[in-house]
């Protein structure tokens, strides 16, 4: 904060002086037509140089300034370690193949680590507050539905879906708040 004032204050001395330096109008006398008077001008630009000077450069009697007094700051908190994320050995897969007519099945294979990413990114609380879905898009229009998944397994079916539209399955995680966090997504598939 000092040097940033320090060097405030010689700008807005170098300025003052810039203004003051100007010669004046011609036709105009600076001492207001007076030969022996002093001008207000000139008074002006002796106390200013005589102020600026006191309060740039301080007189230090010919020794060393001592070192400006510095801010104490508080250590920085030491940071929790973070949690390794497993290096995935995988990828996360869903597949969606058709079965009956207008029936999709599901099944995922989730080598890939998303949701031990999910897991580090949320937190364990809050991971643990998620639940598996499966959103069905369909390619063709704005429709989307959500699964929920209650211990289906893996291997849950689709049902209700036009027959001959195709469609994308996100194996998901809904948060309470209705938050989705996308763990895989399939290709797409046709509905038989």
């Amino acid at each position: 904060m000092g040097l940033a004032l320090l060097v405030a204050l010689a700008l807005i001395a170098i300025g003052i002086g810039a203004m003051l330096a100007q010669e004046p109008r011609p036709g105009r006398q600076p001492d207001g037509g007076n030969p022996g008077r002093r001008s207000d001008f000139q008074s002006l630009r002796a106390a200013t140089d005589v102020e600026l000077a006191e309060e740039v450069l301080p007189y230090t009697g010919g020794l060393p300034l001592p070192p400006a007094p510095r801010a104490e700051q508080p250590a920085p908190a030491p940071a929790e370690p973070a949690e390794e994320v497993p290096v995935p050995t995988g990828t996360d897969t869903v597949s969606a193949t058709g079965g009956a007519p207008g029936t999709v099945v599901v099944q995922w294979d989730l080598r890939g680590g998303g949701e031990e990413r999910l897991r580090a990114m949320l937190g364990e609380e809050r991971f643990r507050a998620t639940t598996p879905c499966l959103r069905v898009y369909d390619t063709d229009s704005a429709w989307m539905q959500t699964v929920e998944l209650n211990g289906q397994g893996d291997r849950p079916i689709i049902t209700g879906l036009e027959p001959g539209r195709r469609y994308l399955i996100a194996l998901e995680r809904r948060s309470p708040e209705g938050l989705h966090y996308l763990i895989a997504l399939s290709q797409p598939v046709t509905a038989p």
